[in-house]
């Protein structure tokens, strides 16, 4: 079976790992923008991949791709939603795609704003932080302004965002002299914030929302044929802990079920006095997964690509009630002067 994985995040090395080693007879292919991949190791096969502007021209190519490669099962990240939208082009090649099956539900999910309206139609509205979503630098202020009123710490990040990168916390603090011991991390004074607006034309909306201070959960979901997998990773630095808490399997089991998806999908909730916030809805496998199968023994990936492709492969949750698992990263030698990007 020739497995494609298209320009992923360098963490797909231990997606990779985790299917070959359900066995079969598997042969992986890798491509990506970035030659220097890390996943490239993990691979029998790898091509550089172009960079195409619009989507049509990326979906051409990929369909290419597979009939030239003989691809049975395609693991896309890039151009998720461009790509579940040519679902019965890749069908017509015999191509099963390791993705959602609706394209519009993708597009959503991309955009935080879209998200949240979509939790509000299945009654889950209890998920939805109080955002503000800004199309201008003087709706920027009065959102500000509005819920720094309630005693709210504030945050950012653009409504269409992936891995966090948009994403900045409000504080003053860092203009103060205590500043020279703490690291600024995603922080930026209130100026700062206002200046890098201002030079910005809001093609894409800026969602203003208070600072969630809880623990952020990490819930890598898969609905199998023999139950739903629901392994919730409550994130803490250099270490995660799983742990089966009742109201977050039980948002998860809700979420699930409206998403109705049969690959991998990724819940992100974050804490906040005591109640649980949605942040978003990944639909593909996380970065992280692997740490989550490490902990319990439950091969994600090849449990979901043998009910992809027809099969059953059986599993079983843990009896213990909590497992730490440390985020160890995995060394890669680059050439001198080379840089490393997803």
């Amino acid at each position: 079976m020739n497995i494609w994985f298209n320009h992923w995040f360098s963490t797909a090395v231990h997606l990779i790992r985790l299917m070959r080693a359900a066995g079969g007879d598997l042969r992986f292919l890798g491509t990506s923008t970035n030659p220097r991949a890390l996943y490239r190791e993990a691979v029998d096969v790898w091509e550089d991949e172009p960079e195409f502007a619009a989507d049509d021209d990326y979906v051409q190519w990929a369909l290419t791709f597979c009939r030239t490669h003989d691809v049975d099962v395609f693991v896309p990240r890039r151009r998720l939603a461009a790509i579940v939208e040519a679902r019965e082009a890749f069908a017509a090649l015999g191509v099963r795609l390791f993705a959602p099956d609706d394209g519009a539900l993708v597009h959503a999910l991309d955009d935080k704003d879209a998200t949240y309206k979509l939790l509000q139609s299945w009654g889950l509205d209890a998920l939805v932080p109080p955002y503000r979503m800004v199309h201008s630098l003087d709706a920027f202020r009065a959102a500000v302004d509005e819920l720094q009123r309630t005693g709210a710490r504030v945050c950012y990040k653009l409504a269409v965002d992936e891995g966090a990168t948009t994403f900045r916390v409000m504080d003053d603090r860092l203009v103060e002299p205590s500043a020279l011991w703490t690291m600024p991390g995603a922080k930026v004074t209130r100026a700062a914030a206002e200046a890098i607006l201002g030079a910005y034309d809001f093609h894409i909306p800026v969602l203003v929302l208070p600072y969630l201070m809880g623990p952020e959960i990490s819930v890598d979901a898969l609905h199998a044929t023999q139950g739903d997998i629901l392994l919730p990773r409550y994130k803490g630095g250099r270490y995660s802990t799983l742990r089966w808490e009742a109201d977050i399997v039980a948002l998860s089991t809700k979420l699930l079920r409206h998403l109705a998806m049969r690959v991998p999908v990724n819940l992100q909730f974050r804490m906040h006095e005591g109640r649980p916030y949605l942040l978003e809805i990944n639909p593909r496998m996380a970065g992280g997964l692997q740490l989550s199968c490490a902990a319990t023994g439950i091969n994600v990936p090849a449990i979901a690509l043998a009910q992809l492709v027809g099969r059953e492969m059986p599993w079983r949750m843990p009896q213990e009630k909590e497992i730490t698992v440390a985020n160890l990263e995995t060394p890669l030698v680059l050439e001198k002067g080379a840089s490393l990007h997803e």
